[in-house]
Order: structure tokens, then sequence, then C-alpha cells
């Protein structure tokens, strides 16, 4: 449930980011979309179209980039550490994060 949240949240403060910051829409300056996931089914998918950001629930079928953790449980807990950068680059490297 908090890893849902946690994504949920990224999509909403992105919408909300790309309509009023001037400094975030001039770093958008290609389509793409992004999915971000756990093999137990939860996920969601963003995506940078015009500028703006939209996401949605599950995953992108053409995504440009789909980031898997194991569990959602684990997704949770990488994404709410205070080193959560390191802790994918360390799962990736493990092959424990799939991208």
């Amino acid at each position: 449930m908090v890893f849902r949240l946690v994504l949920w949240s990224v999509g909403r403060l992105l919408a909300l980011a790309s309509r009023i910051s001037a400094r975030l829409r001039a770093q958008l300056t290609r389509d793409m979309s992004v999915s971000i996931g756990s093999r137990d089914g939860v996920a969601r998918s963003y995506v940078f179209r015009n500028r703006r950001v939209s996401s949605h629930t599950g995953l992108e079928p053409t995504a440009h980039c789909t980031l898997l953790f194991q569990t959602a449980a684990e997704g949770g807990q990488i994404f709410l550490a205070p080193d959560c950068i390191a802790q994918v680059v360390k799962g990736l490297a493990s092959k424990e994060i799939e991208l």
C-alpha cells in the first residue's frame, strides 16, 4: 500500500509541477514514458508529453524505461529510504531490481 501511495504522490506532484514551474517545463524537452512497478502487480506509468506530465496505473507497454522491484514492500522501503538512489543503483547492480 505504501509503494502504491508513493508512486501516486510522485505522479500528482510531477503533474502539478509541470503546470506551474517554468524551470521543470524547460527540462522536459522530449516526449517519453517511464514505468515503475513491482512483480506483484503494483505499477504506475508517467507520461511526459508536450512539456506536461501525467500518470496512470499499470505498466505502459511502450515505455522508454521500466523499473521493476521484486515486491511492492521492497519498492516502498527503497523509495522512502534516505539513500534511495544508492539503493536503486545497488539493486540494479545485483539484479534485484530490473531496468
